[in-house]
């Protein structure tokens, strides 16, 4: 009768070690899959901010698209950037947004970083840097630019909120010169 006791006593303390460990490795699970799920997010709003400085320098045909990316401040700051170029640009007669012939441009996203995000924040700061150039016959012309792209996460969902753009700097090579 000793013996059977000695045995119960045993097993009850081999389960109670056995659930502490379960209980021990489900807490950490959860913890590594509330740390999978941040660097999703953080991932997706990388992914969010490409997108949409593409749409951008590509607005033609792409309005919805950006609609439905962004918030209705980053739409007004959208707006307000086209009136201003559409006051400050240089007449051209053609289709609007048509590049002259014979120029060629060229659009290249270099390297998306995630800037900053405070912790347990639903807004990320993602930094952009991208080359637009044209080429003209066979000379090359154009700029290195940074986008800070505010994104802000509402649920699963992911929106521009704004948006600053600055220019880095000129480029140029190719055939010819002074």
């Amino acid at each position: 009768m000793n013996r059977q006791w000695i045995y119960i006593a045993l097993l009850a303390l081999a389960l109670v070690a056995s659930l502490g460990w379960t209980m021990k490795q489900n807490s950490k699970i959860s913890g590594l899959e509330e740390e999978v799920t941040k660097a999703r997010m953080q991932e997706k709003s990388l992914d969010v901010a490409n997108e949409f400085v593409r749409l951008l320098m590509d607005a033609k045909g792409n309005e919805e698209k950006i609609k439905k990316l962004t918030t209705s401040q980053a739409q007004n700051l959208i707006q307000g950037s086209e009136s201003d170029s559409d006051e400050h640009g240089e007449e051209y007669e053609g289709e609007e947004g048509a590049l002259p012939k014979g120029v060629k441009e060229n659009f290249v996203i270099d390297a998306t970083y995630l800037k900053k995000k405070a912790e347990d924040s639903p807004r990320y700061q993602v930094l952009v840097r991208y080359k637009v150039s044209y080429q003209v016959d066979k000379k090359v012309m154009g700029n290195d630019y940074e986008m800070v792209v505010d994104i802000i996460r509402n649920g699963d969902q992911l929106k521009v909120d704004h948006y600053k753009l600055e220019a880095v700097t000129p480029l140029s090579n190719g055939g010819g010169g002074k």
